[in-house]
């Protein structure tokens, strides 16, 4: 080689050096600008501005694993697909596989499967593995060459790690948003606590205050019989406003396990008529139990299963008018037992439905007020106890007909 040739090579070389220290001082500025972005709709149109400073090429996309996200930050929207081959194998997901970037440096048989002539897939990873791909397409043969492959390389090592970056700050925020609802929940619970709490409480006062008063008058017995019965309801409320409370916690934590053993549904359900016949005297509502033929002993906690029973029954007592009926229903169905109390009361509204399950919560009217008394632990309580037992709960309703709860506990097999 004669000395001019070789001062055209070194020229030459000299040129592409500078070329591509000048892309690699692009490349650090696009790092630096997207590296200050939090999120990835800041992050993919400032790679759609800056990215063609880089590369020449028609078409640039994003494809992001967590989410099977592919979108176009450069040129005509396309879809996965354009990096087929000739087989119908994409390029993409053969570089998620192993890793590997894919180019084609040459021309060859398997770009007539995409309206693109040259295509670069590279991989984008982090510590935590690969995040997705950065795709290249160009309608050019032989368009993209060995310092296009480092670039795009180097690119997208920043890019992975500010969508890493993006990723933990829509985490973190997800997180922050959870803790204030956390926080406002716990607020709540203490704001209806101490209101649930103060109303028995204050009927248990006045009642005792006033049965003081009255104790040596002869006269008085059966306005302070009743007065007794209406405190005693009060405690009754008082404490299972806690059990439900304590049991919710040890439900949902894994601390309380059922303590399984044969139930007679017989003997429970005879139990519970008695325990309703005064309420339902006094209320002006008619309370049955039914248990279908054929209903043998079911495996369950019997404490537990009656709180269900306790809760549901009590609800239709609070909702349904006088004159109304609640029944009390167990019936085999299916490999479980279901149980249903079926009442005559208003009724609720089909959105509220399923969240009615939900600890805390409380159905509400076009303004926020609640439209039922309670701390919405009662429901909850229902939904773990059965769960616990590997059954189902679930509401049928219509407004002003009533609501039919329903729950199953599976049948020995």
């Amino acid at each position: 080689m004669d000395s001019r040739n070789l001062a055209t090579d070194l020229q030459q070389q000299l040129t592409e050096l500078q070329a591509f220290h000048t892309r690699i001082a692009i490349l650090q500025e696009v790092g630096t600008a997207i590296s200050h972005k939090l999120t990835l709709d800041e992050i993919l149109p400032e790679i759609g501005r800056r990215i063609k400073w880089l590369l020449d090429f028609d078409h640039c996309s994003i494809y992001l694993v967590q989410s099977a996200f592919f979108t176009t930050v450069f040129g005509p929207p396309v879809d996965k697909t354009v990096f087929n081959n000739a087989t119908e194998l994409n390029r993409i997901d053969w570089v998620l596989k192993t890793r590997q970037p894919y180019c084609t440096l040459e021309s060859t048989a398997d770009a007539t499967a995409s309206p693109f002539r040259s295509h670069m897939v590279i991989p984008m990873e982090s510590e935590n593995g690969i995040l997705g791909t950065i795709n290249f397409a160009s309608h050019k043969s032989n368009a993209f060459k060995p310092d296009d492959l480092r670039i795009s390389n180097l690119l997208a090592m920043s890019l992975a790690a500010s969508i890493r970056n993006a990723q933990r700050y829509e985490e973190a925020k997800e997180l922050y948003i959870q803790l204030e609802q956390t926080e406002r929940l716990r607020e709540d619970m203490t704001r209806m606590l101490m209101h649930d709490l103060r109303n028995p409480l204050g009927i248990i006062q006045g009642n005792f205050d006033l049965i003081k008063l009255t104790l040596d008058d002869p006269n008085a017995y059966a306005t302070n019989l009743r007065r007794i019965t209406d405190g005693t309801e009060a405690v009754r409320y008082t404490i299972q406003m806690i059990d439900d409370l304590l049991d919710v916690h040890r439900l949902d934590s894994g601390i309380l396990v059922p303590k399984l053993d044969l139930v007679d549904i017989r003997d429970l359900f005879a139990e519970k008529e008695q325990l309703y016949k005064l309420k339902a005297d006094h209320a002006n509502i008619t309370f049955t139990t039914s248990v279908l033929p054929h209903v043998a002993p079911v495996l369950a906690d019997r404490r537990l299963l009656s709180r269900v029973i306790d809760n549901l029954v009590n609800n239709a007592f609070k909702y349904t008018h006088p004159g109304g009926k609640i029944e009390l229903l167990a019936a085999p169905y299916d490999k479980a037992l279901h149980f249903s109390v079926r009442d005559t009361g208003q009724g609720i509204p089909a959105e509220f439905q399923k969240k009615i399950f939900d600890k805390f919560f409380q159905v509400i009217d076009a303004n926020g007020i609640p439209l039922r008394k309670g701390t919405g632990l009662g429901l909850a309580f229902c939904r773990l106890a059965v769960e616990a037992h590997s059954g189902k709960i679930w509401v049928t309703s219509a407004l002003d007909k009533g609501s039919t709860f329903i729950f199953t506990i599976p049948l020995e097999t």
